[in-house]
């Protein structure tokens, strides 16, 4: 799984995988299955990233996995979405290893960390380059207080205005 580090400079290993898929199903906030043009649907881990794990039997810890499943299915459900990928191609359970480009060229990965409902995960080597910017972004979400961070009481919003706040 997994090899020296990656500089930013340094090749990536090509994937047999393509490099577009609509995103039709979100298990949690990492792990989403993509179909592919050929119809082909497959599990994509995130990488980078460390969301709550669905089935946590702790009550704050599922919370967590709700609203971190919430913002990626918010983002990504039914949105046709580009992917790279890293020099491991599958993780131990089978799914593939990406990150994750919204059709307006944000990296998923980066931001589902920097508004708070996620966290680096960097126990695997990846990129330098996209290591520091998500080292850098759950530092800014935990500073700003975003998301999981948040410390005070969330804002109460009008029933009328909630349609205007989705995906905050």
């Amino acid at each position: 799984l997994s090899v020296g580090l990656l500089s930013a400079a340094e090749p990536v290993r090509q994937s047999p995988f393509p490099d577009s898929g609509t995103v039709v199903r979100v298990a949690d906030g990492d792990t989403v299955t993509i179909r592919f043009a050929d119809g082909v649907e497959r599990r994509v881990r995130l990488i980078g990233v460390d969301a709550p794990e669905m089935d946590d039997p702790r009550e704050e810890v599922a919370w967590r996995a709700f609203l971190s499943r919430r913002f990626a299915f918010h983002h990504l459900y039914r949105r046709d979405v580009r992917l790279s990928y890293g020099f491991a191609v599958l993780d131990e359970y089978g799914r593939v290893l990406a990150y994750v480009w919204s059709p307006e060229g944000e990296l998923f990965n980066e931001s589902i960390i920097r508004l708070g409902f996620a966290s680096a995960f960097l126990k695997y080597p990846f990129r330098e380059d996209f290591q520091k910017r998500f080292r850098a972004a759950a530092a800014a979400a935990r500073k700003e207080n975003r998301g999981f961070w948040r410390t005070e009481d969330p804002e109460v919003i009008p029933v009328s205005e909630a349609r205007a706040h989705l995906g905050e």
